[in-house]
């Protein structure tokens, strides 16, 4: 978890994400140089630069 600025929001509102939520996501993920995004809704994050993960995923993962 992250914490959020408002210049996170205005980047969100540069993405073309279908989701302003999502957008926000992305945009922290970028700032904080983010290893990946973990969601539960792995379909609308598709188009970003980071891997995915499900909760259930990123505990396989990384414990």
């Amino acid at each position: 978890m992250a914490d959020l600025n408002v210049n996170d929001i205005n980047k969100a509102l540069e993405t073309n994400t279908p989701d302003f939520e999502d957008g926000i996501q992305i945009a922290t993920a970028k700032r904080i140089k983010a290893d990946c995004i973990i969601t539960r809704n792995k379909k609308d994050l598709e188009n970003n630069p980071f891997p995915l993960f499900t909760p259930e995923e990123a505990v396989k993962q990384f414990i």
